[in-house]
């Protein structure tokens, strides 16, 4: 899996501490059905991926500075309470938001649709790992 960085602070992804999902392999098949899911989609976020990686810090950055800086009920989440930006918060979120980018678009790839293991990562704030081979990584990295 490519890593933005040897040391993500807060990222989690395969640690042992995250509990299992208590979502079933079910829920997420009929999830998938919902929004549509094809193996069209699956192949076009991989080709993303490798399309994205080296661009990620810029994506970042215009999303940061372009779009989040404009919104005021987000951009309040990475300053002070007197509107000051706090370079170190989002220095150490920069790089996990870097890294989910590739994660939604590579992590699939790792497991691969035909061990039925899936990721589903929404908002950045939530990534579901499930898998249904007994070896697999069982867990919910936040």
């Amino acid at each position: 899996m490519k890593m933005i960085s040897d040391d993500i602070p807060g990222y989690t992804f395969g640690a042992a501490e995250i509990p299992v999902s208590p979502v079933s392999l079910q829920d997420l098949d009929r999830l998938i059905a919902t929004v549509g899911l094809t193996d069209d989609d699956w192949r076009y976020l991989r080709m993303a991926g490798e399309v994205l990686t080296g661009q990620t810090q810029e994506i970042v950055k215009h999303w940061r500075n372009g779009i989040i800086a404009g919104i005021p009920h987000l951009a309040r989440h990475t300053r002070t309470p007197e509107g000051v930006v706090i370079p170190e918060y989002q220095a150490r979120s920069n790089l996990r938001f870097e890294q989910w980018i590739l994660d939604t678009c590579l992590r699939i790839t790792r497991c691969g649709r035909s061990t039925r293991c899936w990721i589903l990562t929404m908002c950045g704030r939530f990534s579901l790992t499930i898998t249904a081979t007994p070896d697999g990584p069982p867990l919910i990295p936040s």
